[in-house]
């Protein structure tokens, strides 16, 4: 009994990892972009640049950011309309970062959901194991809805 109560527990600290980054993963989909400006939220832009610049520029920004594809290169050869560079040396760092901290948290993802998804299927047939995964999302799911009222209150 003692054993399923370990691996519930391991499940369910998984489980608020998987729902953060997984959130990661949706707002980093460049539907997001146009939604955001779409629906008019966002302030002003004080360098002047109008819906259509930050569409495109915000669009290079998360194509730059997420794994796969050309990475930051693709920011290096981004100009604005004048031609000047958009990004300088200092922004492309730093988006460089993002996107190295972005492949960690997506790689992450991947292996805890395989993980929880293997653990489920190999505690399947043993009638104590049957129940461990579950009871270890639901706690799970629990202390994710509780972090997030923490979080929502600070």
């Amino acid at each position: 009994m003692r054993r399923w109560t370990v691996v519930s527990v391991l499940v369910a600290a998984t489980v608020f990892p998987i729902v953060a980054i997984g959130a990661l993963r949706v707002v980093t989909q460049p539907w997001i972009v146009h939604f955001e400006v779409d629906h008019g939220r966002l302030p002003e832009d004080r360098y002047g640049f109008g819906d259509d610049d930050r569409v495109r520029l915000g669009l290079i920004g998360l194509e730059a950011i997420r794994p796969g594809g050309e990475g930051i290169a693709l920011l290096e050869r981004t100009t604005l309309t004048d031609g000047t560079p958009a990004f300088d040396d200092r922004e492309l760092r730093h988006m460089q970062d993002v996107r190295s901290i972005v492949g960690i948290l997506f790689r992450l993802h991947t292996a805890l959901l395989v993980t929880v998804l293997l653990a489920a299927v190999a505690l399947g047939r043993s009638r104590g194991g049957r129940l461990a995964v579950p009871r270890g999302l639901r706690w799970g799911a629990f202390a994710t809805v509780g972090i997030a009222a923490v979080l929502g209150l600070v």
